[in-house]
């Protein structure tokens, strides 16, 4: 029992790790760039089931949409795959953004859906997970929830908070630094989200950049001091050492030693931002 918990602390680990190595990324495009992750979790703890289970992603339309997800029995599959329209016994995952509210989630129509087809569905937003069977009379129910509300977790979820605002912060300086015609005047990090073409970047930094969350962290100073040391970077001597592409890496990594040096210990120094 306690080599199979270690098992599963490290691949919980790996997955906090994975997850933070896509935010840090810059390119992810919303949940889907977390589905490897989240596979890699499920089959962990699905290989430590009795019967084992394993998870097939993008499902084939079975009569109720298409779940990112379906968990298959392993000993009733042939050859490590499933049978044409074989149903998922093991049921279906839902994958939401991580500020997508799960338990309001788990009560929509889709999952209904998919409940309706299935009997079992996992939500999950990456860090809630929440799972709705049915209960003895044979109505939908939630059946068991995790969350990664401990120290770990909790750690993971501020440290992204705290890169994706520094992030979106340097990339938005860089692009308006490099706009046409030549930017007069300061750099102002609560426009920052005008210059960032990302989207999902942009959506992140907009709703995270809000005076409701950076007062509540008392971080507005700190942006205002990381504004303040971007206007006195000579940009003319700065571009022509960087180009767009290489200004971002170049920052990142500094950053996160400072910031964070045990994760960039973890990732082994070789965060890419762009």
């Amino acid at each position: 029992m306690t080599r199979m918990n270690t098992k599963l602390t490290a691949a919980v680990e790996t997955y906090l790790t994975d997850l933070r190595r896509v935010s840090s990324s810059g390119g992810a495009t919303g949940e889907r760039s977390n589905y490897g992750p989240l596979a890699n979790l499920l089959n962990a703890v699905g290989a430590a089931l009795k019967p084992k289970v394993f998870c097939v992603g993008e499902l084939a339309d079975q009569g109720a949409g298409h779940p990112d997800f379906g968990l298959y029995a392993a000993k009733k599959v042939q050859k490590g795959r499933p049978r044409e329209g074989q149903l998922p016994e093991c049921g279906v995952v839902e994958v939401k953004p991580v500020d997508d509210h799960v338990w309001l989630t788990a009560e929509g129509d889709q999952v209904s859906r998919y409940w309706n087809r299935y009997r079992l569905v996992l939500v999950t937003n990456m860090r809630d997970f929440v799972l709705v069977g049915e209960d003895v009379g044979s109505r939908p129910a939630k059946l068991e929830t995790f969350c990664f509300e401990d120290e770990r977790g909790a750690r993971f979820f501020h440290s992204t908070l705290v890169q994706t605002l520094f992030y979106g912060i340097f990339s938005a300086w860089v692009l308006w630094a490099r706009s046409k015609p030549a930017p007069a005047g300061r750099f102002d990090w609560r426009t920052a989200v005008w210059h960032l073409r990302a989207s999902v970047l942009r959506a992140l930094f907009h709703q995270l950049s809000g005076p409701g969350w950076l007062r509540r962290l008392d971080l507005v100073e700190v942006m205002d001091w990381t504004a303040a040391a971007l206007d006195r970077v000579d940009r003319a001597v700065f571009f022509t050492r960087f180009n767009e592409g290489e200004a971002v890496p170049y920052f990142y990594e500094p950053f996160l030693e400072a910031f964070d040096p045990d994760l960039r210990k973890q990732l082994g120094g070789l965060v890419h931002a762009g």
